[in-house]
């Protein structure tokens, strides 16, 4: 009651209409509407979604490609119209008419087998961090395999250009480079593949059977030399055969890369950054919580903002 007898209900509702209202609970309604909107806009970004990983795991899968076909391409013109048992890759090259063509067939197969070796380092290096493995040895190997890999083919790089006509010393530094480094590569490969348990039997045994046919290969061939006389040659035909079992190695790495991707830190390595969680473990992390998450289809592009 009020000082005069009157109520104050309409006192009360007058004042209560002058507080800045609430806003009103969301209805069933309305929470639907919005589950479907966000279902709507899933389902519109799963193509790109899917659409993007492809193209770069694409991309990615093109450098150990081109560097196998680059390499054997380079071979394929230089056996062309001559006999492979009777010289060497050396004095083909140096009898070579194009070399400017050659040159650049071969620069292209070693650039990509450069990022092939970067490419399959992080790889192993994002196993390791999977299955919390530290071992710093593991860790050295891995890093001399990508290094020796890239030595290689500066080597081999070193030889195409400085011929045995021009300079000799030179070319002969090259060609020893390239087979050492080649040949320590694919033994420090196989060995890092047989730890690795994710891959199936018979990648293993592929991975080990091409270094270990090229390693033979090159030490034969080496034994046969008019230098050594060893075995009696020389036998040119397994200085070829080295060469395009080096580059086959390299190609093969594409069924690695399939079996296990590894897309998100490859697109950190090639846009030069480090992930989104600022150093590779914690990165590596959030990127394999993402994946499984995709697999299991609750991954949503608002995860990200």
């Amino acid at each position: 009651m009020g000082f005069f007898g009157r109520s104050n209900k309409g006192a009360a509702g007058r004042k209560e209409s002058l507080l800045p209202h609430s806003q009103p609970a969301r209805t069933e309604r309305q929470r639907s509407l919005r589950v479907s909107q966000l279902e709507q806009h899933r389902q519109n970004e799963a193509p790109k979604r899917r659409c993007l990983p492809c193209l770069c795991r694409s991309i990615t899968l093109m450098f150990p490609l081109n560097g196998c076909l680059f390499i054997m391409l380079a071979l394929y013109v230089l056996a062309q119209g001559v006999s492979i048992s009777e010289l060497t890759v050396s004095d083909r090259m140096a009898d070579y008419g194009d070399q400017r063509k050659l040159l650049t067939i071969m620069f292209i197969g070693a650039s990509c087998i450069f990022v092939t070796g970067a490419m399959r380092k992080i790889q192993f290096r994002v196993y390791q961090q999977r299955i919390g493995d530290d071992s710093k040895l593991w860790h050295a190997l891995n890093v001399i395999a990508a290094a020796s890999l890239i030595l290689a083919y500066v080597g081999f790089c070193v030889l195409a250009i400085f011929d045995v006509n021009e300079n000799l010393q030179v070319h002969l530094i090259g060609a020893f480079a390239y087979f050492i480094m080649s040949n320590l590569f694919g033994l420090l490969h196989m060995a890092m593949l047989w730890r690795q348990k994710q891959y199936p039997l018979y990648l293993k045994i592929v991975f080990s059977l091409i270094p270990i046919a090229a390693t033979a290969s090159s030490i034969v061939y080496m034994l046969s030399l008019n230098e050594l006389g060893v075995i009696p040659g020389p036998l040119y035909t397994l200085e070829w055969l080295a060469i395009a079992l080096h580059a086959l190695l390299v190609g093969c790495t594409v069924l690695l890369f399939l079996h296990d991707p590894v897309d998100d830190e490859l697109r950190d390595f090639f846009c030069c950054r480090r992930g989104r969680g600022g150093s590779g473990e914690q990165s590596s992390g959030i990127q394999m919580k993402r994946r499984q998450r995709e697999k299991e289809g609750t991954y949503t592009s608002w995860d990200d903002m």
